[in-house]
């Protein structure tokens, strides 16, 4: 994965030095916003969540000219100081040059902080709807029980599903008919985990890369902006009725004819 890997030729790697004067010291490879440090892979292991995820939009690629910036920003979920971090990460793309950022992450507290991070960035954003599951509920109308960034009623973000092998929404996906605008695979996902090693993982965090992976290829290989990207996602997405009532126009991602 590491030819994958987006680099900052402006730094110098492990010089002590802010070579370009952005603010982080050595970042040549990202910033790890976690731990605060230029390590990328400290507790390497903790982020397999991450690693995961990288490893979806790898396998999609293929060989097309797309690099991975690495910027750890959320280990255990859900707290204030990584929504901070998850903002800080944002800025820090979007400084660097990013043009798309998957964020397989959810929140259940608002952030007005977060909200301006991404409305006035000129990223598009990918971003998982969540799984929910307790003994009684399976998934969650976040148009009614907000996640966030996937609520946000944002034109730059894009709010991703997770379908079974059967083309049907996971039972433990979050929905929402006004919120929710596209379905991917995201039921055992074979990809890499820390260690040089491969392992299946479920949930909206995986089928959110899916979509990431080919909107990065459609701004690649098309003479469009990346808003123009997601339209010709949108446009090659495949209706599905049984979805109808659960996201946006029953948009399906399918990786199959």
């Amino acid at each position: 994965m590491n030819r994958y890997i987006w680099k900052n030729e402006n730094e110098i790697s492990n010089n002590y030095i802010d070579d370009d004067n952005n603010g982080y010291i050595d970042d040549y490879y990202g910033w790890n916003f976690i731990d605060d440090c230029a390590e990328i892979n400290r507790n390497i292991n903790e982020f397999s969540h991450g690693t995961h995820c990288a490893g979806i939009i790898t396998s999609i690629v293929g060989n097309a000219n797309i690099k991975i910036m690495v910027l750890p920003s959320v280990e255990k979920g859900g707290t204030a100081e990584e929504m901070g971090n998850v903002v800080n990460a944002i800025k820090y793309a979007e400084r660097m040059g990013a043009d798309i950022c998957n964020l397989s992450c959810t929140f259940t507290e608002y952030s007005q902080e977060l909200e301006d991070a991404i409305k006035y960035s000129r990223m598009y954003f990918v971003v998982a709807a969540g799984n929910f599951e307790s003994n009684f509920i399976k998934g969650l109308d976040i148009d009614t029980y907000k996640r966030y960034p996937a609520s946000f009623d944002l034109p730059n973000v894009i709010t991703v599903g997770n379908m079974d092998i059967n083309a049907r929404l996971s039972p433990t996906s979050n929905y929402g008919i006004n919120t929710v605008d596209i379905v991917a695979p995201g039921e055992w996902i074979y990809s890499a985990i820390p260690g040089n090693g491969y392992g299946f993982m479920s949930g909206t965090s995986m089928a959110a890369p899916m979509v990431t992976a080919v909107l990065a290829l459609y701004y690649l290989y098309y003479d469009v902006d990346v808003s123009g990207a997601k339209d010709l996602l949108y446009q090659n997405a495949k209706y599905n009725k049984s979805l109808s009532d659960k996201i946006k126009n029953g948009n399906v991602l399918y990786f199959m004819n």
